[in-house]
């Protein structure tokens, strides 16, 4: 869902979109809302022997198999263990469903991606990070998880 927003002084209509905002140790980070299947309480994935780090399994979702990343270990934290804030983010990909453990799921906010700023520095292995954004007196970091399954 999206607001259509007229700015002050111009003709232009600025469409600001949902997103959903999470926290992965002190940071919160923000996806677009549109590419969330679901946000479920923690439940423990069933270990893949030799799956690469940051992969913590897989997760049986109604008859649906899907993997499950670790977000710390997507954004080069150590992992820590889940509490009752933890859920999963059900993401869609181009490919499928995706996992993604956070520490807590904290709003729904609204804002458009041309409000977005773009990262400073892109590591190839975080590229999935698009930039930064001030919303409501604190700085959210702008993801995208839809291709870390590739």
């Amino acid at each position: 869902m999206s607001e259509k927003i007229p700015q002050d002084n111009q003709n232009e209509v600025i469409e600001k979109g949902e997103w959903l905002c999470f926290k992965i140790s002190d940071e919160t980070y923000a996806h677009d809302a549109l590419l969330v299947d679901e946000v479920l309480r923690y439940s423990e994935p069933t270990p893949v022997p030799g799956s690469p780090h940051g992969i913590l399994g897989l997760l049986n979702i109604r008859g649906s198999v899907v993997s499950v990343f670790s977000g710390r270990a997507l954004i080069g934290l150590t992992d820590e263990p889940p509490t009752d804030e933890s859920r999963i983010v059900i993401f869609k990909t181009e490919n499928e469903s995706i996992g993604v453990v956070v520490d807590s799921v904290v709003e729904i906010a609204y804002f458009s991606k041309n409000q977005v700023e773009g990262a400073v520095a892109q590591h190839q292995d975080r590229a999935f990070i698009k930039g930064t954004i001030h919303h409501q007196k604190q700085l959210l970091i702008v993801v995208d998880f839809s291709n870390i399954d590739k």
